[in-house]
């Protein structure tokens, strides 16, 4: 229980403060190459309608598109060169006095890379070029992005690598807070646990009395309906004592793996209810697919089984089937069980799983139960990794369903 606890607290810690640096890194990477093309675009334009030349100076005009974004520093960090083309695309000129480390040649193949995009503008290799028509034919404008990817890359490794060491300190922490956290969670649910298993024992010994006085009462005088009542009170005590020490030492069981056919489990239990339903006028009706091995805790399974049928032959209405569907799907094994009840609501029915829970279509008293074994057949469940899901789709059946 505590090293379950303490993994949830440690995985939520760490799972939020991920999804914190997550979100807070790519925002700021993102927003980062964001400036990086709209700062390029702009210098493109600024290139390319200057002739494919920077003036020493911006122009205020120049100043007002750049909105404040660049300054003529920041312009000297974008190496650039143009190339001009006439209208059948033959080089004119090649300007690569800006840029020391590109030849006019290179110049020239970047251009026609460019020109056979058929994009007006783009990326190659660190350049992000763009290409205008004019008078005498095309300008083909390039600069060089590698101060500014090199940057973005370098805040990218940067964010990452803080965002691990973050983490990797959020996870040393929390587990070594979680014990003190979930040490109060621990003590409750270790008195809760205590209580019912004492209290458990402790009315073992009261009901045995009563029901043994009960039957020197009837040996004497005879039995009647108080004793008979008195018999059924016990019993259905006697029932709940057995369901409270079974779900206490359920939880703190280990379960045993083994191989076994679900399918035979199923027939064999079903077997054992087929006599009580037509006593009660229900039906079993079995869908069930053969030699369907799985591999769990036979003796639990068996119990979740006898559970879930015995519930629905509780609860189910008079004249109609309970229905039990046993198949393979995707190397899922699904279990169904459905049967017609009263006072149904189109929706889940998860609550019914909660500990002493009773719902409106199960509050016949006749019934009895105490809204407990549907509670240790999750419990059994989530042991073997999966849960019961209930709900009714139509108003009118109920369906218990669960996939291993």
């Amino acid at each position: 229980m505590e090293k379950k606890l303490r993994k949830k607290f440690i995985y939520f810690s760490v799972g939020i403060i991920f999804f914190v640096l997550l979100s807070v890194s790519s925002f700021i990477n993102i927003s980062n190459l964001f400036t990086i093309r709209e700062r390029s675009d702009i210098l493109l334009n600024i290139l390319a309608e200057n002739d494919g030349e920077f003036s020493k100076t911006i122009d205020k005009s120049d100043i007002e598109i750049l909105k404040n974004r660049l300054t003529p520093k920041i312009t000297l960090s974008n190496r650039f060169f143009a190339v001009k083309t006439d209208i059948e695309q033959n080089v004119i000129t090649v300007n690569t006095v800006d840029l020391y480390l590109t030849s006019s040649k290179d110049a020239v193949e970047y251009a026609k890379k460019a020109l056979k995009t058929g994009k007006t503008t783009g990326y190659i290799d660190r350049f992000k070029y763009k290409i205008k028509k004019t008078d005498y034919g095309l300008l083909i404008v390039f600069i060089d992005l590698s101060s500014d990817f090199d940057n973005f890359y370098y805040t990218l490794k940067n964010s990452f690598l803080i965002s691990f060491v973050v983490l990797i300190l959020v996870f040393v922490i929390s587990f070594l807070l979680s014990k003190k956290v979930v040490s109060p969670m621990v003590k409750a649910y270790e008195k809760q646990k205590s209580f019912i298993t004492d209290a458990s024992h402790e009315l073992k010994t009261p009901l045995a009395i009563i029901n043994t006085n009960t039957d020197v009462i009837e040996m004497e005088n005879g039995a009647n309906k108080w004793t008979l009542s008195i018999h059924k009170q016990v019993e259905r005590l006697n029932e709940l004592v057995k369901n409270l020490i079974s779900l206490a030492k359920l939880e703190e069981e280990e379960i045993q793996k083994t191989n076994f056919s679900l399918s035979d489990i199923i027939y064999e239990i079903s077997n054992d209810y087929e006599e009580i339903c037509k006593n009660i006028n229900r039906e079993l009706k079995l869908n069930i697919e053969k030699n369907i091995q799985i591999n769990a805790d036979e003796k639990l399974i068996r119990k979740l089984i006898t559970i879930l049928i015995e519930n629905a032959v509780k609860y189910s209405k008079e004249n109609t089937q309970i229905k039990l569907n046993l198949e393979k799907q995707n190397k899922k094994i699904i279990f169904t069980i459905e049967n017609e009840a009263d006072n149904l609501k189109i929706k889940k029915y998860d609550e019914l799983f909660e500990r002493f829970y009773r719902a409106d279509f199960s509050r016949n008293r006749k019934t009895g139960g105490y809204g407990i074994g549907l509670s240790i057949a999750q419990s059994i469940a989530i042991k073997h990794k999966t849960k019961i899901q209930a709900e009714s789709l139509d108003g009118k059946t109920i369906k218990f369903s669960i996939k291993f």
